[in-house]
């Protein structure tokens, strides 16, 4: 059996097969760019779903605000106080059930609001708990949720090169009118 120069410059046996040497340099060459691009391949891997978590959150915030403004302008004006303290209980629960109340970083605020959005209350009546009949000037109802989180990609070794690493503050806000 003879062995030839192919036109690429690699040798190769009579019946056209590679040599060995050819294949286990091709090999350690795959090996060698897997050993570097796979590490940074599942670092971005793990940053999209990072950040995909942070989208849920904001939304699931949306989602437990809206509820809790609808379910505060349902209430009755004698009993809006006791309400606003169920809703804030619920709205609790619904963070729980979300897993995302063990957190002491959450913050619920629910506010009155006259026609022109201005914060209504100062008489006590919009304070949860408080049993003044609601004022005449309530027109709307705001329920606002605010969760910090830490900042995606703040476990990256270089993360602190590019951004400081502050969290990030997501809030689920609904307006809705009032209206028993």
């Amino acid at each position: 059996m003879s062995t030839r120069v192919d036109d690429r410059g690699g040798r190769r046996s009579g019946d056209g097969r590679a040599g060995r040497g050819c294949l286990q340099r091709q090999y350690g060459v795959a090996t060698l760019e897997l050993a570097l691009l796979l590490p940074i391949l599942l670092m971005l891997c793990t940053l999209a779903g990072e950040i995909g978590h942070v989208f849920w959150v904001q939304g699931s915030l949306q989602v437990i605000a809206r509820e809790g403004a609808q379910g505060l302008s349902r209430a009755q004006s004698g009993l809006f106080g006791a309400q606003m303290s169920a809703v804030q209980q619920q709205m609790r629960q619904d963070l729980d059930n979300a897993g995302l109340g063990g957190s002491s970083s959450v913050q619920i605020q629910l506010n009155c609001l006259d026609g022109t959005f201005s914060l209504l209350g100062s008489g006590g009546w919009c304070t949860p708990g408080g049993t003044a009949p609601a004022d005449s000037a309530l027109t709307y109802v705001q329920a606002q949720v605010t969760l910090s989180v830490p900042a995606p990609g703040s476990w990256m070794p270089f993360y602190a090169l590019v951004a400081n690493a502050t969290p990030l503050a997501l809030t689920g806000e609904e307006i809705v009118p009032y209206g028993p």
